[in-house]
């Protein structure tokens, strides 16, 4: 009897099975996936993200059915509503912000989860559901932006010889015509006499060069009629130059900056751009401008971040109000 006795004291209570399933403190998405799709997700519990890219022929990100796994024990939130796995529809349309809770409630994380349909718009700060898209690039490999830094004497008021010089290299691949170059052709504007130059300065020095450019004049007409032609304006091809005043123009305030939404300068001053394209993401217009007052800044991959700007087009057409007439630039004959 006392060896049986002395076994049962030195018997394990676990079986080499019966380990334990985890840390009870843990707060992480394992697994997240978008039910009926079989998008992998992207999980990084460093920075504590999930991506998830569907196919682009998804365009209505607003009633997706999220199924999820998390660390043992650990409960999932929005806004301190619990969520369920497979059984609640989430609008997916821009970034969704997850609370996970571990199972000892020592440790709470903010995770950010972002379900699109493509591969940028997201994190460009533009929103996940992208439904069109038109970029009219050229035929050079290199592009076709300038800046209007560094361009002589005048060059704090080169915005309008900068989007010309830029509207003719997209023309005319082969034009090495600089900012300077087309600011020295016309030094003083044709309007005034002044040093700002107006739309027909610039009309005058696309068709001097063979671009045969033409004016749309936006006078007494809305917000909405602007956008609509200037997209129909861009659907067949062409490019537009219009001149508001930039303090109508959001100013990017997000932490990232690598987005490459609103102007990223505090100017307020009337000022050229060149629309070279568009997108709408989650029902919104954005303009795909060049825009001049480049300041030398790039982003991390080293592009302009003046080229390639997704400005509001509602803000773009605040032009009207500012000067009627834009310049349409047709692709060369």
């Amino acid at each position: 009897m006392l060896v049986v006795t002395l076994l049962a004291f030195l018997t394990p209570a676990c079986s080499e099975n019966d380990e334990p399933s985890g840390d009870s403190s843990n707060a992480d998405f394992t697994s997240y996936s978008v039910s009926g799709f079989d998008a992998k997700a992207d999980i990084d519990p460093e920075n504590r993200t999930v991506y998830i890219q569907l196919p682009s022929s998804v365009t209505d990100l607003s009633a997706l059915r999220p199924e999820f796994t998390v660390s043992d024990g650990a409960t999932v939130s929005i806004n301190y509503e619990p969520q369920t796995s497979g059984t609640m529809e989430m609008d997916f349309s821009d970034l969704v912000l997850y609370t996970v809770t571990s199972a000892d409630g020592s440790t709470s994380r903010r995770w950010r989860v972002t379900v699109t349909n493509n591969s940028y718009t997201s994190k460009y700060g533009m929103g996940n559901c992208l439904t069109a898209e038109v970029s009219n690039n050229g035929s050079d490999p290199s592009g076709f932006y300038m800046q209007q830094q560094h361009s002589g004497a005048n060059s704090a008021d080169n915005c309008g010889p900068a989007c010309s010089a830029m509207a003719l290299r997209w023309a005319y691949p082969n034009s090495r015509i600089t900012v300077e170059d087309a600011r020295n052709e016309t030094p003083l504007s044709e309007i005034d006499g002044g040093v700002w130059w107006y739309p027909r300065d610039i009309y005058n020095f696309l068709n001097n060069h063979g671009v045969w450019a033409y004016y749309w004049n936006f006078w007494d007409t809305s917000f909405d009629y602007y956008i609509q032609t200037i997209c129909e304006k861009l659907d067949e091809g062409n490019i537009a130059i219009s001149c508001l005043k930039m303090s109508n123009v959001s100013q990017q305030t997000a932490a990232s900056k690598e987005y490459r939404t609103h102007k990223y300068y505090a100017g307020s001053n009337g000022h050229f751009l060149l629309i070279k394209g568009y997108r709408v993401v989650n029902g919104v217009t954005w303009f795909e401008v060049h825009d001049p007052w480049g300041l030398d800044m790039v982003y991390s991959d080293g592009s302009p971040v003046g080229a390639n700007r997704y400005y509001l087009a509602r803000e773009v057409a605040t032009s009207i109000n500012h000067n009627s007439w834009t310049i349409i630039v047709p692709p060369a004959e």
